[in-house]
C-alpha cells in the first residue's frame, strides 16, 4: 500500500478552555478524494487551519509526503504543495478573472501562457475581462480554484465548494473535483455540508465529532452508522 501523501497524526488544538481538535488523525494518498463531514463546531475548519498553517497545533504532527511540516506558515506550505480554497472566495472585486490568473501565475513562477490555459480549463474565457466582484458566486469559486491550481499543489483543501451553488452547479462541481484528482494526482480533502454533493462525489467520507475523526468509509456505510445518523445525518440521510 502506498505511503500517505498527507498524514495527520493526533492533532490537538485548544482556544482558551475550548478543545476544538482533540487528537484527530487522517491520511490521504495521491489522487484520492476524501469528504470530511460533521456538525457545526466539530472541528472541521480548525483542522483545515492546522493543515494549511493558519493555526499551529498544540500537539500532533502534519506530514506531507513523509516530511514533517507541522506549524509551518501558509506561504511556506503553499510552496511545498498544500493549496487551499475558502468558503468565501478570496478575490479582488476590481480585478478581472484574467488579471487574477496572471498575478497567480507570476507569484507561482509560471509563464503567463499558463494563466490563459487556466482560464480555459476553468471555463472562464467568456468572463475573462469582467471584474471578479461582478461574477456569480460559483464563478468566483471556480476562479479561486484556478488560481490555487497554478501553484500545482500536491494536496488540495476545498472548504465547502458548493456554498451558494444551485443543485446542477453542485453536481458539476463534484464531477470537476473527481476529474481534477484523477488528472493531477493531487490528494483532495473536501469539507462539505451538502450531503447530496458528498454522495455525488463518490469518494470516501470521514466524519468528525467532538474534535476527532470517528468514522471513515463509503457514503452508504457512513450514512447507516447509528452514531453518525444521531449526531449529524438525521433520519432522512
Amino acid at each position: 500500500m502506498p505511503a500517505p501523501l498527507l498524514e495527520l497524526r493526533h492533532l490537538v488544538k485548544s482556544f482558551g478552555g475550548l478543545l476544538a481538535v482533540a487528537g484527530a488523525s487522517l491520511s490521504l494518498e495521491a489522487g484520492q478524494v476524501l469528504a470530511l463531514i460533521g456538525p457545526n463546531g466539530c472541528g472541521k475548519t480548525t483542522l483545515f487551519n492546522l493543515v494549511s498553517g493558519v493555526e499551529r497545533p498544540d500537539a500532533g504532527v502534519v506530514r506531507l509526503a513523509g516530511r514533517d511540516v507541522t506549524g509551518l506558515p501558509p506561504q511556506r506550505l503553499a510552496r511545498l504543495g498544500i493549496g487551499r480554497t475558502f468558503q468565501v472566495p478570496g478575490v479582488f472585486a476590481a480585478l478581472s478573472a484574467r488579471e487574477h490568473l496572471r498575478v497567480a501565475a507570476t507569484a507561482a513562477g509560471r509563464p503567463l501562457l499558463e494563466a490563459e490555459e487556466a482560464l480555459e480549463r476553468a471555463e472562464l474565457v467568456a468572463v475573462a475581462e469582467q471584474p471578479a466582484g461582478e461574477l456569480p458566486h460559483g464563478l468566483q469559486q471556480r476562479l479561486e480554484l484556478a488560481m490555487v491550481l497554478l501553484q500545482r499543489p500536491r494536496v488540495l483543501l476545498l472548504d465547502e465548494p458548493t456554498a451558494g451553488l444551485e443543485v446542477g452547479e453542485s453536481m458539476a462541481a463534484a464531477a470537476r473535483i473527481r476529474r481534477l484528482a484523477r488528472e493531477t494526482g493531487a490528494a483532495v480533502l473536501v469539507v462539505e455540508h451538502d450531503l447530496a454533493f458528498v454522495r455525488a462525489l463518490a469518494a470516501e467520507v470521514a466524519v468528525m465529532l467532538r474534535g476527532r475523526v470517528v468514522a471513515r468509509g463509503p457514503y452508504r456505510v457512513i450514512a447507516a452508522d447509528p452514531e453518525v445518523r444521531a449526531a449529524y445525518l438525521g433520519s432522512r440521510a
